[in-house]
């Protein structure tokens, strides 16, 4: 049982065709031959691979097409990991549940790839890291900086640190990053600087509580 964005060999094949922040795919049942479109209500570019795994299981245990269409088309995450809330104003990709830097890297890259008119990224610190803790601070606000999108805002102290200790040199003012030590302080930030009309991917650990912020949107 294989499952693949290529190899006809694959049980399942399947590909992207449009992350706006929800996710569309096309994925082909080689046993058939026959090809779908599916528009999901998931985010993340990360999550085909997990769609994909979800369709070659429902082909494996001989449920129908429209069966597993329908499933993946009505499944909708409600536990804070990369889900979609509509305001008035933005779109939240909410996904404070956890974070590790692997976890944050894949996340900033998706906001990078997502198609949007104006993309925010609010990253809050990651906990339990260790000694590694300002090194993997410190690389994902540069990945961060080397990523499309209109604004960067970092909250937590590791994050503070990390920013106060780096080389200013690329951040033009048109490209200034916002640091704050606090969720508090960042609150007090975002009433202050409202955004509107964006995309915004808030992410951080579970500790954070980032839920705070998004009375703010």
């Amino acid at each position: 049982m294989f499952y693949g964005t290529g190899n006809a060999d694959n049980l399942v094949t399947g590909q992207l065709i449009e992350n706006s922040p929800l996710l569309t795919l096309e994925w082909e049942n080689n046993n058939s031959g026959k090809s779908y479109q599916v528009k999901t209500q998931l985010t993340g570019a990360y999550n085909l691979d997990n769609i994909l795994a979800a369709i070659c299981i429902g082909v494996y245990f001989g449920l129908s097409d429209d069966e597993i269409n329908n499933g993946v088309e009505s499944y909708q995450p409600k536990n804070n990991r990369s889900q979609i809330v509509q305001t008035a104003t933005n779109t939240l990709i909410c996904d404070y549940y956890n974070a590790n830097p692997s976890s944050m890297f894949v996340a900033i890259e998706n906001i990078g790839k997502i198609n949007a008119n104006r993309k925010v990224l609010i990253l809050g610190d990651m906990f339990e890291m260790g000694e590694e803790s300002a090194a993997e601070h410190k690389a994902l606000i540069k990945k961060a900086m080397e990523t499309p999108v209109d604004e960067r805002i970092f909250i937590g102290k590791d994050f503070f640190q990390g920013g106060s200790t780096m080389d200013h040199g690329p951040w033009t003012m048109d490209k200034k990053p916002q640091f704050y030590k606090t969720v508090e302080d960042s609150i007090k930030g975002l009433k202050a600087n409202p955004i509107k009309n964006s995309t915004i991917l808030i992410k951080g650990s579970r500790g954070m509580a980032l839920e705070r912020l998004v009375e703010l949107f």
